[in-house]
């Protein structure tokens, strides 16, 4: 009886360490280790889905479109584009300028023209070329004299590129002491006229007409073997138009002209029709 009492004691504790460890059951007798099935465990739970991947916080912004080029004129290019960034135009380029017309029509004041070609019909030369110019008719460099004319008068000589011009001014002509400037300009003459002379521009420092009539003598020159009837045209400045004097005496190579007024003066003859589109 002993024995069955120590026996059910020994399994008594076999069975508290069994339970105690993790309900593994050690066979006395050595046997392998069995799992005890003990109470079943509860359900898994579920594994959540992925959440979407929500956008991000910063969006960025797409790249920057590069401003279109500029015009590209006689080789400069004028108002490059800027580049834009995040919606903002960095260095936009500026708009250039219209260009400028190039060479007016001559005229008192204005550039002259090219001479060549020259319709064969155009048998006359002309001061009105900026290249082209025949030594037959020179064209003027802006010399000039100058000299204070009192009331004994006085004779004005110019030597120009044309020739000697002159300016007689006859006694008490002048109503006060006066300067008088005399002048071979470089000035195209009118398109409208076969020019004959350079412009010449006669000028006083007090602006007085002068009280008897003064002589202008000027020399002209052109091509051709037959002179045609000249004439000395005379503008009050250089906004005014040319107008014929009518006291004017020819002679070999020089014309007289009478006039009481300062101002502008060439020798020449008005164009026909047919010499309108000659230069």
């Amino acid at each position: 009886m002993a024995n069955r009492l120590i026996t059910a004691t020994s399994a008594f504790c076999i069975l508290i360490l069994a339970l105690a460890c993790g309900g593994r059951v050690v066979d006395p007798d050595g046997g392998s280790p069995q799992r005890d099935s003990g109470a079943s465990g509860g359900a898994g739970g579920t594994i959540g889905t992925g959440g979407a991947g929500g956008t991000g916080d910063t969006t960025v912004g797409a790249g920057g479109t590069i401003g279109a080029g500029g015009t590209t004129v006689g080789g400069t290019t004028v108002g490059a584009g800027g580049t834009t960034v995040g919606g903002t135009t960095v260095g936009a380029g500026g708009t250039g300028g219209a260009g400028g017309s190039a060479g007016g029509s001559g005229g008192v004041g204005g550039s002259g023209g090219s001479c060549s070609p020259t319709p064969s019909k155009c048998e006359w030369c002309t001061r009105r070329c900026v290249t082209g110019l025949s030594q037959i008719c020179p064209r003027g460099i802006d010399q000039s004299v100058s000299v204070l004319i009192g009331a004994t008068g006085y004779q004005l000589t110019l030597m120009g590129q044309q020739g000697p011009a002159t300016l007689t001014v006859p006694p008490k002509a002048l109503i006060a002491d006066t300067r008088v400037t005399f002048t071979e300009t470089s000035i195209p003459p009118p398109r409208e006229f076969i020019d004959w002379s350079p412009i010449y521009e006669i000028s006083a420092s007090n602006n007085f007409p002068a009280v008897a009539p003064m002589t202008v003598r000027l020399f002209w020159s052109n091509r051709g073997g037959v002179v045609p009837a000249l004439n000395v045209y005379h503008a009050k400045d250089r906004n005014s138009p040319f107008v014929a004097l009518t006291d004017t005496l020819p002679n070999a190579g020089v014309i007289d002209a009478a006039t009481t007024e300062f101002g502008l003066f060439f020798v020449g003859f008005a164009k026909t029709a047919a010499e309108a589109d000659c230069p």
